[in-house]
């Protein structure tokens, strides 16, 4: 006898939490949803109903799960959160997928190749995992860009949610951008789960990024779960 074991996801209430989401943080342009690792382990079928309740672009952390989601998913933006190489540029500009870069070096090796991608921006604001830490590289990257290596957009990871340290997160922002003109960047996103709703919105931030928040796991908005383990009683 087999025993059944298995997660029960409710995509409605996941389409129902982002819509809620929407409509109390509504002057965005831009909502990503944060699916890195199978949609935080949900499967990535609940990304349709993601799009129905108003996500309008996707995240991943890698280039290969982008390629799995551009399988299923052929017309929304897919950006990877992370760097890549520039042979891995190569293969993301053949499907459509957003890539991220945060240094001088990769930059160069893929304008090189002459290939037609966008990417955004990855500033270092603190939490020493990838990203531009100086205004002149920043600076050289955007104004190197072009058509082809196109800057479509900028962001950081904050390592904050609230408080004085996010304060200071925005502020070394700010000073690694400051010869960056962000009103010409298409896509500007600093927020996150828990920054959307523990911080004002910044003026020149369009987008934010949903991750956990699209499953009820935080905020303070009033959730059901969207997320069940069920299993059998082998024993008393």
């Amino acid at each position: 006898m087999y025993r059944k074991t298995y997660a029960l996801i409710d995509c409605n209430v996941i389409e129902d939490n982002v819509k809620a989401i929407i409509k109390e943080y509504s002057s965005y342009k831009y909502y990503f949803g944060v699916v890195k690792a199978n949609a935080y382990g949900h499967g990535l079928g609940v990304i349709k109903y993601m799009l129905k309740a108003g996500i309008n672009y996707l995240a991943v952390a890698t280039l290969e799960e982008g390629l799995e989601v551009r399988k299923r998913y052929s017309d929304v933006p897919v950006l990877v959160l992370e760097p890549v190489s520039a042979s891995d540029a190569e293969v993301a500009s053949k499907n459509n997928i957003t890539i991220t870069i945060d240094n001088k070096d990769i930059f160069d090796e893929i304008k090189k190749k002459k290939i037609r991608v966008k990417f955004h921006l990855k500033i270092d604001t603190g939490m020493n995992r990838f990203g531009v830490k100086s205004s002149e590289v920043a600076s050289y990257i955007y104004n190197n860009s072009d058509k082809n290596l196109y800057m479509e957009g900028v962001f950081t990871q904050l390592y904050s949610g609230v408080g004085d340290e996010l304060n200071k997160e925005v502020s070394r922002f700010k000073e690694i951008t400051k010869d960056i003109d962000l009103s010409k960047i298409p896509i500007v996103h600093i927020a996150q789960s828990d920054t959307l709703i523990n911080y004002p919105k910044i003026p020149f931030c369009n987008g934010c990024r949903l991750g956990i928040i699209m499953y009820g796991l935080t905020g303070n908005l009033d959730f059901s779960n969207t997320f069940s383990l069920i299993s059998e009683i082998i024993e008393i």
